[in-house]
């Protein structure tokens, strides 16, 4: 498996990550800023998303048809995060299940996207 990272279409998805979380930071509840749960809410949108990111526009595989099915599944993934963060902001207050949460849609995107990059099509 051949990989080629461009570093400017990287820089962008790590500079649109950090804009997201950004926005988490900033439409957090005003007495609850540097709790605990924001800033790992804070954190884990950071992560998450300029992984997804990082995959969806910043790394080129062999061939085009696995770059292709590979940008798309992480596409996926990436609003599959920010929807379940925005949730988990929205209605609970709970930090493990914060980092369960998101600790499977990662060990899961991950295991996807290893087993696609495995493929010799």
């Amino acid at each position: 498996m051949k990989l080629h990272i461009n570093p400017i279409t990287s820089l962008i998805a790590i500079a649109i990550s950090v804009l997201i979380a950004y926005g988490f930071y900033s439409f957090g509840i005003i007495s609850d800023f540097h709790s605990s749960h924001h800033l790992i809410i804070v954190f884990s949108a950071f992560v998450f998303s300029s992984i997804t990111l990082l995959v969806t526009i910043g790394i080129n595989f062999e061939t085009s048809r696995i770059t292709a099915v590979i940008r798309t599944t992480s596409f996926v993934f990436f609003c599959v995060g920010l929807i379940a963060t925005v949730l988990l902001n929205m209605f609970t207050s709970s930090i493990p299940l914060l980092i369960i949460t998101m600790g499977i849609l990662f060990l899961t995107f991950v295991f996807l996207i290893y087993s696609l990059s495995k493929t010799d099509q």
